[in-house]
């Protein structure tokens, strides 16, 4: 069965490959190192909850969605005025 942090590191890894970035490119965007992000994508740990906003903000996408609690991917432009 897959743990939390193994769903949550399929939708961070998802999202990056969606829009073409390396691990290392998220990792400069929101102020972590790459091994950080490689942590997080493969299960071993998760984001705290600065990171997992910034990850949600550098990608335009709700919190919820990276974590399983929606189907709803882009956030509408009207949250983001």
């Amino acid at each position: 069965m897959e743990s939390y942090a193994e769903k949550l590191g399929a939708k961070i890894r998802e999202i990056r490959r969606m829009k073409n970035e390396t691990q290392q490119q998220l990792g400069s965007a929101i102020g972590v190192v790459q091994q950080s992000v490689a942590a997080w994508e493969s299960g071993r740990c998760m984001p705290n909850i600065e990171s997992l906003t910034k990850v949600a903000e550098h990608y335009n996408v709700s919190t919820d969605w990276l974590l399983g609690l929606s189907t709803q991917i882009e956030l509408s432009t009207e949250r983001n005025k």
